[in-house]
């Protein structure tokens, strides 16, 4: 929606409420922050960021016969099926749902 709204000039910049004492930019991760940044103007904030990341037992992926982590989601998916014919369990997901998980 951000960038519907960022380009039908709908929306004011923060700049001037965030040159405020108490709003501190440095406390948002800078690439995330640019996200929300049009031709130098900050026009959102961000209220949410998470990274994706893969922890993985290279025990496991040698049994499997693979020998590194995956590098695209396309790897992952084949990645998989190796580890599934090995009769090893190919992924666990944290306890609650996210963005992308239903």
């Amino acid at each position: 929606e951000f960038g519907r709204y960022a380009s039908g000039d709908i929306l004011e910049p923060l700049d001037n409420y965030i040159d405020m004492k108490s709003a501190d930019v440095q406390d948002f991760i800078a690439p995330v922050l640019r996200l929300y940044n049009k031709d130098g103007k900050q026009l959102a904030l961000p209220h949410f960021a998470a990274t994706q990341l893969l922890y993985y037992r290279p025990d496991l992926f040698e049994k499997a016969g693979i020998k590194r982590p995956p590098q695209t989601w396309e790897e992952f998916r084949d990645d998989c099926e190796l580890l599934k014919k090995a009769d090893i369990q190919c992924t666990a997901l944290r306890g609650q749902p996210d963005t992308g998980e239903n």
